[in-house]
């Protein structure tokens, strides 16, 4: 006789009817979710097609592959030079910081002036190359675009500083002996590093070639030109072709607009890695104060399964920095900073996705944006400055309006780019500074 405890027409009890009806909710659960993460997923994914193809109608690059391409001939690459340049310069009794602490001034230490002539002398051969490399058609640094983008180094950076320290040292000691037309070429020579530099589509160069070399060639010309002499005509010569190379932006203005760009493409490439590695900062936020992961999120196939889940929502929110990277490259490349600011929108930011933030979230692009146009202001204050010199030269008198200098010494009335509207920039012969404002 069977038990009735194994009789299989004995009712099921209560309690296991609910366990089989949430074992039902949670499939069809899972279900539905998987189905909508598949929705999702697919559209957001389409979007994104949707704004790389017209990127690309824009003729811009969208993933990092397209920055690769046949390296030039060494013998038409400026940047080969200028590295060479940079190894053959600096000296251990010669350092960029102690040239960098000259004090050039009318009474300078003997001392000093000593230290500049070893260095111009010893510097002779790499101050050539950099003059050489001026004349090649092509600038590639070998830069190596692989993915971890954001991992990518820049190693020929501070050694183009070194460079620069030493050309502005040759300027100086040039003008310093009367070599006036020497000078001149030395500080052009600094201003071809900074645009050769500022080809490279990303933020960390373009800063670099702004801030350090830029202002370097223009504050070396501000110390040198109370004192200029112009009156050889080689002199004269070769001043006004500095005026028109610091008249000629567009190497830095369009260095920031390609270097936004630049890390657009970055930003796409962490978000791709995060995606096949299956890395989340979800699990950070769990333990914020640890900075490590619980056991579990260790397993690689948890976390590729929370890689799966988010995904959508990490591309989602890629999305929204990708249309303010453009926006921001869009807004660079404005003629000056009232339109640049107007055409830049606030700076995107999710509070209740912190992990996304943390993936995306830029510097505010608003203080990038503002600097190249104080850069354009300084250098078309050197060039004012250069010009008007010049013009004194050949007519005995300052001129008295910016017009009365061109076309002859300025191609054209230089705009002011920090106040817009068509303004021209601030002169008065009255008032013409013996040296250079800051941008302000």
């Amino acid at each position: 006789m069977i038990s009735d405890e194994f009789d299989e027409h004995k009712p099921i009890p209560v309690r296991f009817w609910w366990l089989k009806r949430i074992a039902v909710a949670v499939v069809v659960f899972l279900a539905v979710f998987a189905a909508v993460r598949w929705i999702v997923g697919r559209h957001v994914k389409a979007m994104i097609q949707e704004r790389f193809a017209a990127a690309r109608a824009r003729g811009e690059k969208t993933l990092l592959s397209d920055f690769q391409h046949p390296w030039p001939p060494d013998d038409q690459n400026a940047a080969v030079l200028l590295e060479q340049a940079a190894v053959i310069m600096p000296t251990k009794a010669i350092t960029r910081n102690a040239l960098e602490d000259i004090a050039w001034t009318t009474s300078m230490k003997p001392a000093d002036l000593a230290l500049a002539r070893r260095s111009f002398e010893q510097d002779a051969a790499g101050l050539a190359l950099v003059r050489q490399a001026r004349s090649r058609p092509m600038v590639d640094w070998h830069v190596e675009y692989s993915t971890p983008a954001l991992d990518m180094a820049f190693p020929f950076l501070l050694p183009q500083r070194g460079v620069t320290a030493h050309l502005a040292n040759a300027a100086f000691y040039a003008h310093k002996t009367s070599d006036d037309a020497a000078a001149i070429e030395y500080v052009r020579d600094i201003l071809f590093v900074a645009n050769a530099i500022d080809q490279i589509p990303a933020l960390v160069p373009h800063a670099f070639a702004e801030s350090v070399i830029n202002l370097r060639a223009i504050e070396t010309l501000q110390s040198c030109l109370p004192t200029l002499s112009i009156g050889d005509p080689t002199v004269m010569k070769s001043s006004k072709a500095l005026v028109l190379d610091l008249l000629d932006e567009q190497p830095s203005g369009g260095g920031l607009a390609a270097a936004i760009k630049g890390e657009r493409i970055m930003r796409y490439d962490k978000m791709q890695r995060i995606q096949s590695t299956g890395n989340s900062m979800i699990p950070m936020i769990f333990v914020w104060g640890e900075g490590e992961y619980p056991q579990i999120f260790q397993r690689s196939n948890v976390r590729r399964l929370m890689s799966w889940v988010y995904s959508p929502m990490l591309e989602r929110d890629w999305l929204t920095f990708f249309d303010y990277d453009t926006a921001a490259a869009f807004a660079a490349s404005q003629p000056d900073w009232p339109s640049a600011s107007s055409a830049l929108p606030s700076r995107p930011r999710n509070e209740w996705r912190l992990w996304a933030d943390m993936f995306f979230g830029p510097a505010d692009y608003r203080s990038w944006i503002s600097r190249p146009y104080k850069l354009r202001r300084y250098r078309r204050t050197a060039a004012i400055a250069l010009a008007a010199k010049l013009y004194e030269v050949d007519h005995g008198h300052p001129p008295a309006t910016l017009g009365e200098m061109v076309p002859a010494y300025l191609p054209s009335v230089p705009l002011d780019p920090m106040a817009g509207g068509g303004m021209s920039m601030p002169y008065s012969p009255a008032t013409r500074p013996a040296t250079l404002p800051g941008a302000q």
